[in-house]
């Protein structure tokens, strides 16, 4: 998580450097998981998240990222939930998008924990998995060093 400017006015520069971090940070989680589960299938590899949560001034933005399953050397990184943190009473019903947001973030890591259950299965190998489907096979044929 990260904090980019204070309640009432946004630092831009700050604000793109944060940004720039939680996305590098979440791609670092990625390759991380990859590294240590090369021979786990590509497909499920797909399936697995990173979550980055960033604060510009009032607003908390949920942004995941994922390998892109179509394209191996690339992530799909994807902001997919936004609120507005309540400062007044006047604005209290803006604790419901906030709430949401940490629901969906809840069930999301839960979601998670299976894809790497999966992943540890797979590249264990106790299950019968044909080379080509591995990650390491797959990243390698695309040109992406790990």
């Amino acid at each position: 998580m990260e904090a980019s400017s204070g309640q009432n006015a946004e630092k831009l520069d700050h604000t793109l450097n944060d940004t720039f971090k939680n996305t590098h940070s979440s791609i670092s989680m990625l390759n991380a998981v990859v590294r240590r589960n090369q021979h786990a299938r590509f497909t499920t590899m797909t399936q697995l998240v990173t979550f980055s949560l960033q604060s510009v001034c009032k607003t908390l933005t949920l942004t995941t990222t994922q390998l892109d399953q179509h394209e191996p050397r690339k992530y799909v990184v994807q902001q997919c939930r936004s609120a507005q943190v309540p400062t007044s009473f006047e604005e209290r019903l803006n604790w419901f998008k906030v709430f949401e947001m940490i629901s969906y973030l809840i069930q999301k890591m839960k979601d998670q924990t299976r894809v790497l259950q999966d992943l540890s299965k797979e590249s264990s190998g106790v299950m019968d998995i044909d080379n080509s489907e591995f990650v390491c096979t797959i990243l390698r044929n695309s040109g992406n060093d790990f």
